[in-house]
């Protein structure tokens, strides 16, 4: 089984339109460009963009080199179409944040492993940067009718790996993590998810007009890793976490191996319900949960060895 799903996993990007290429209603003004973009979709009230470097078939905002955003001009990647987003307006400002959703074209697999990358460029004439970009997974869209930032914890977190912060504004930069699929993911958020002050963002160049962090963003993918390492599931060698029913609650225990710090438990809408930090680790490790609605739940175990994830109904 596990050599069959490497076999699938050959370079199969989930990621429907990756390059925001495939556009619609040109002509039709929206509440943000990016819904030009088909199977793209906007999970609160900000507006994230699709800029266009096409200006023969513009559709969305215009990179015009020679326009008022010349000074920040930045060819697409891939084709002509690259999307953009505010990930922070800066400590003690605005929560607002502009997020790029779609459905995966397939839903992930528990216990496989998977590439999430996208292509970065920060806008010039923006003065702030962040140091990372989320990436959240759930079963289900998401919708807040608000325009800050989302309630949920993303899964992964993508970084430059030659930088502490997302600051390069002339090269596409890639970034990457890979995921440890708990299983039925269906939809992807791309931003940043953290309130204004807790962001870890600094000023880059501060005679910069524009006192924000913008990125350009381009070629998303999501691909199971192929190989030996592609498909991970409780073995003799790796340690795994067991839900045993406790009445109004659960005992969230775990295996010889897996050193516990942290037990995190994800709703089915993906949103952090609750945070326990275990007494001990070890063999015989576990942690209660009490006073659980009744539910499907995602429990994700964390330590310096690794993170587990598992799913249960209540």
């Amino acid at each position: 089984m596990n050599l069959a799903l490497a076999a699938m996993a050959t370079a199969q990007n989930l990621v429907p339109n990756p390059s925001f290429e495939d556009t619609t209603a040109c002509e039709t003004p929206t509440q943000c460009t990016l819904l030009k973009a088909t199977d793209w979709h906007n999970p609160n009230t900000a507006t994230p963009d699709v800029w266009d470097c096409d200006l023969n078939r513009s559709c969305g905002a215009d990179m015009e080199p020679n326009g008022p955003n010349g000074p920040a001009y930045q060819y697409a990647r891939t084709g002509t179409r690259l999307a953009g987003a505010y990930a922070w307006y800066g400590a003690g400002s605005s929560n607002t944040r502009d997020y790029l959703m779609c459905r995966l074209t397939t839903p992930l697999v528990g216990g496989q492993r998977y590439v999430v990358a996208l292509w970065v460029a920060r806008k010039r004439t923006f003065s702030l940067a962040v140091d990372h970009l989320g990436v959240w997974f759930g079963l289900d869209s998401l919708y807040e009718a608000h325009p800050n930032w989302l309630h949920v914890t993303p899964q992964v977190q993508l970084r430059d790996p030659n930088s502490s912060y997302l600051i390069e504004d002339d090269l596409w930069t890639e970034i990457r993590d890979t995921l440890l699929a708990a299983g039925g993911e269906r939809w992807m958020i791309v931003g940043h998810f953290a309130v204004a002050d807790s962001v870890n963002g600094l000023v880059v160049d501060p005679n910069d007009p524009d006192t924000w962090a913008y990125y350009y963003l381009d070629d998303l993918r999501v691909e199971p890793v192929s190989g030996e390492n592609a498909v991970s599931g409780p073995t003799e060698q790796q340690p795994e976490i067991v839900v045993v029913p406790l009445g109004d609650g659960v005992d969230v225990r775990w295996s010889e191996g897996l050193q516990v710090v942290q037990v995190d438990l994800f709703d089915a809408g993906g949103r952090l319900v609750r945070q326990a930090l275990p007494e001990t680790s070890g063999p015989d490790g576990h942690v209660e949960l009490r006073g659980l609605p009744n539910g499907f739940y995602v429990v994700r175990c964390s330590g310096p060895t690794g993170q587990v994830v598992t799913r249960f109904v209540k």
